[in-house]
């Protein structure tokens, strides 16, 4: 999920109480005991600087230098490289080496605060790598829409201090942002309209009405689908030669495709209708 919303809406503020860094300022931040929370933050330091990259992996982790090398051939930290002081890295290098620290210790939750700030391009491609196959859970700030776009599967919107959840992607969420723009300006001019309040309340309800037929056709048409997959693993059940199955339970699968394929009818049967009237709009 990535976070929106403009400057100062509290963005940032949102992931520093979920790490414990700041206290809200009413209610309680609940952190699942299974949950492993890994952070990349906008400026990344590390303890001690003043060594190399392998001696720091290795040191921390208590592994062999080898393997050390190992691991940071993942983040593309190869050859010499290893060897430079991480006071002498850039700030896209140092993000770079804490990703691939994050992805070591197997969190399954990130947390990252405008991760692409000040990455190179070479730390960017390999942060979006990593993060567009990592499996565990993604939490993040970024003014970024490239990154966004690539990234994120959904939105938390930030607007006049309320937090709203789109369960779309990016783009998704343009598209949805958009379409509540021109249903409320629709309502504005009703507001305004010579007709009054009857024609403003005629056009919410139009809308209302359009939302539940859009509704009902989604929701017909994942039926069909769940009832098209039952019917094709049911013949394939009933296609399995005779020896192999017991008869009382044929006759059950046999009487529930016969039921399923009545079904399919009548689904199509509305999804025709609910077709019909929407070009009848």
């Amino acid at each position: 999920m990535c976070i929106l919303g403009e400057n100062g809406t509290g963005k940032s503020t949102i992931l520093k109480i979920i790490l414990n860094e700041v206290a809200p300022d009413f209610g309680d931040v609940k952190i699942g005991s299974n949950v492993k929370i890994g952070y990349l933050s906008q400026e990344v330091s590390f303890h001690n600087e003043d060594v190399s990259i392998v001696d720091y992996f290795s040191y921390f982790y208590g592994i062999s230098l080898g393997e050390a090398r190992k691991e940071l051939a993942k983040i593309l930290f190869t050859g010499d490289d290893v060897y430079k002081l991480i006071s002498t890295l850039s700030g896209g290098e140092k993000s770079r080496l804490k990703l691939g620290m994050l992805m070591y210790e197997n969190v399954n939750t990130l947390i990252l605060d405008e991760p692409t700030n000040h990455l190179d391009i070479e730390s960017r491609e390999i942060l979006e790598e990593n993060l567009v196959n990592y499996e565990g859970t993604l939490l993040f700030v970024s003014h970024d829409r490239y990154f966004v776009d690539k990234i994120a599967t959904c939105i938390g919107e930030i607007e006049n201090k309320l937090f709203k959840i789109y369960d779309f992607d990016y783009e998704g969420y343009k598209q949805e942002k958009q379409r509540l723009m021109e249903n409320q300006n629709i309502l504005e001019q009703s507001k305004t309209s010579s007709s009054g309040k009857e024609d403003y309340l005629r056009k919410k309800e139009e809308i209302r009405n359009k939302e539940k037929a859009k509704r009902d056709k989604e929701k017909l048409e994942r039926d069909i689908l769940e009832t098209e997959n039952k019917i094709i693993d049911l013949e394939g059940i009933l296609n399995t030669d005779s020896y192999d199955l017991n008869l009382d339970e044929y006759n059950r699968n046999y009487s529930e495709y016969n039921d399923l394929k009545i079904k399919i009818e009548e689904l199509y049967e509305k999804l025709y209708l609910v077709e019909e009237e929407k070009c009848n709009d």
